[in-house]
């Protein structure tokens, strides 16, 4: 979702639409962390802002994530504000890997209840 609030973030992300769009179009979902945050900013927790929304895109079921990545993101031509460097993947892939390992656990419950 677009917006033009401003800060702290560049655009709105609501995180009820992952599966409402799932669910009406059957089609996958993509979430945009990189430029929604827009910053390579830390929560208090010692967590990037960046990574925080992506836990949450991927525990509300999201299929993709769009991550900007760059070598020397104060040198990019485009988005290095928001750019995760190279060194900063394994980190990432990790934190993605715990947050569906969630949903996974979720989906296992509802299974759980079906049955």
């Amino acid at each position: 979702m677009k917006t033009n609030m401003g800060d702290p973030h560049r655009n709105f992300v609501d995180f009820s639409h992952v599966p409402t769009v799932k669910r009406l179009t059957h089609m996958p979902v993509c979430i945009d962390p990189s430029h929604s945050v827009g910053t390579r900013d830390v929560s208090p927790d010692g967590v990037l802002e960046l990574m925080h929304c992506t836990a949450q895109g991927v525990v509300a079921g999201a299929n993709m994530v769009l991550v900007d990545f760059h070598p020397n993101p104060p040198k990019a031509l485009v988005d290095g504000p928001q750019a995760l460097t190279m060194n900063e993947l394994d980190y990432f892939l990790e934190d993605i890997s715990i947050s569906r390992e969630a949903y996974l656990k979720r989906r296992a419950l509802i299974d759980k209840k079906s049955n």
